[in-house]
């Protein structure tokens, strides 16, 4: 998908399944997202995806922030430029973020109990959000 949202930044115009993946993240009761963290931030084509949204589309919407790296020193990259970025839409950002790193699936690639504990936690946080809770 990198190739449609590169040519909809540039000239302004998605393509059918560009539109149809922007036109979902509208009209979703609530979102998760979830970016691989590189050099302390999110990735440059997930901000450019991002910046495709039509930002009163998001107002009130609530969000839960997650994404995947390469040790948990990235966790601040959710805190910081992350939630900086759905907090300026007015989004309604769950508390706890989900980072998955290598050490998440180091036992035969299933994840750690630390993992599902947070994803958990931060569904049951969305459902809180939505008015739908999760136990």
């Amino acid at each position: 998908m990198a190739s449609p949202i590169l040519h909809a930044s540039l000239t302004g115009e998605a393509d059918t399944d560009l539109d149809t993946a922007l036109r979902m993240i509208t009209q979703a009761d609530a979102l998760v997202m979830i970016t691989p963290l590189h050099n302390g931030s999110y990735s440059g084509l997930f901000k450019m995806f991002v910046d495709l949204i039509d930002p009163p589309a998001l107002r009130g919407k609530p969000v839960v922030l997650a994404a995947s790296a390469g040790s948990v020193r990235s966790t601040l990259a959710l805190d910081g430029p992350m939630r900086n970025l759905f907090g300026s839409f007015r989004m309604l950002v769950a508390p706890t973020v989900v980072l998955a790193t290598p050490s998440d699936w180091a036992s035969a690639g299933v994840p750690g109990m630390e993992l599902g504990q947070r994803v958990a936690r931060a569904a049951a946080e969305l459902g809180a959000l939505i008015g739908c809770p999760v136990r």
